[in-house]
């Protein structure tokens, strides 16, 4: 009879630190000017996630954070808000993959956007129905 030799197990690494970058940009509806300090608030989701090696025992965890919108605040407070530049259907697509998150609903992410979609297709005389007068 043979013996199996215990296989080690293979160690977690550690976290060395959790980066963020930002990618996308913002449609204005007025020129910033390029003299004065401004805060940016920014509306974005997160594209992917990522682990990088650090080849000591370390990885860093990478987030792509794709910027949606921007409110761009002066030094009196004054606000300037982007525009959404993405497509209508663009933002159906993050609402029904919030939804899904919200909701915990385990299923493939493109599984289930096509589902939605299927669903109102085949129910949007009630959907329209629903939506008659709420202008």
């Amino acid at each position: 009879m043979e013996t199996q030799t215990p296989q080690p197990k293979k160690q977690e690494k550690e976290i060395n630190d959790y980066i963020l970058k930002i990618i996308g940009s913002s449609s204005l509806p007025q020129p910033l000017n390029t003299d004065k300090d401004y805060t940016f608030l920014i509306k974005a989701e997160i594209d992917t996630e990522s682990k990088k090696d650090l080849k000591d025992g370390k990885i860093d965890i990478i987030y792509k954070y794709r910027q949606i919108e921007a409110t761009i605040v002066d030094e009196k407070q004054n606000m300037i808000f982007s525009k959404d530049r993405r497509s209508r259907s663009q933002r159906l697509r993050g609402r029904i993959y919030i939804w899904q998150k919200d909701n915990g609903i385990p299923m493939d992410d493109e599984a289930y956007y096509n589902m939605m979609l299927d669903k109102i297709i085949t129910y949007f005389p009630l959907v329209a129905e629903f939506l008659k007068g709420k202008h």
